[in-house]
C-alpha cells in the first residue's frame, strides 16, 4: 500500500513537472475591454535583443482579421517606439518583433480599431526585464 501512495505521488510530481517545462506560453497580459479580449504573450522568456510579441484581439471568441493594431512601447528612459501590424499569422495572433536594448521597466499600448475611423480601443500593460 506504502509502494503505491508512493508511486502515484512520484507520477504526480512527474506529470507536473513535465507540464510546467512543456509551457510554450507566456503571458504578459488578459485583458477584456467590453465584448473583445486581448492577451499578449511571449513565446520564449524576455531578454535584451530580438523579441516576438504576439497579440491576440477576439471579438466574443472570435478572431478579428485586418485589424488596424499598433504595439506603442514606452522604454524605461521614456522613449515611444510604435510597431504596427494589418495581419495575422498561422496562430491567428498579430506579431510585432520588439528590439529591447536595456534593462528597465517597460510600459505597452495595444490600440487596434476594426476599419479606420472606427471606434479604437487599447490595452495596457507593463513588464520588467
Amino acid at each position: 500500500m506504502k509502494t503505491l501512495l508512493k508511486s502515484t505521488i512520484f507520477s504526480g510530481i512527474l506529470l507536473i513537472a513535465s507540464v510546467s517545462l512543456n509551457a510554450s506560453e507566456i503571458y504578459l497580459s488578459k485583458q477584456k475591454i467590453k465584448d473583445y479580449s486581448v492577451s499578449v504573450k511571449l513565446h520564449d522568456k524576455l531578454k535584451l535583443g530580438h523579441n516576438e510579441f504576439n497579440a491576440k484581439i477576439l471579438y466574443k471568441s472570435i478572431p478579428i482579421n485586418n485589424a488596424n493594431v499598433s504595439f506603442e512601447l514606452f522604454k524605461p528612459n521614456g522613449e515611444l517606439v510604435k510597431y504596427n501590424s494589418k495581419t495575422l499569422n498561422n496562430n491567428k495572433n498579430y506579431t510585432f518583433n520588439v528590439e529591447l536594448k536595456a534593462k528597465g521597466k517597460y510600459t505597452y499600448l495595444i490600440v487596434f480599431n476594426k476599419m479606420d475611423g472606427g471606434v479604437t480601443r487599447y490595452s495596457r500593460g507593463s513588464f520588467e526585464l
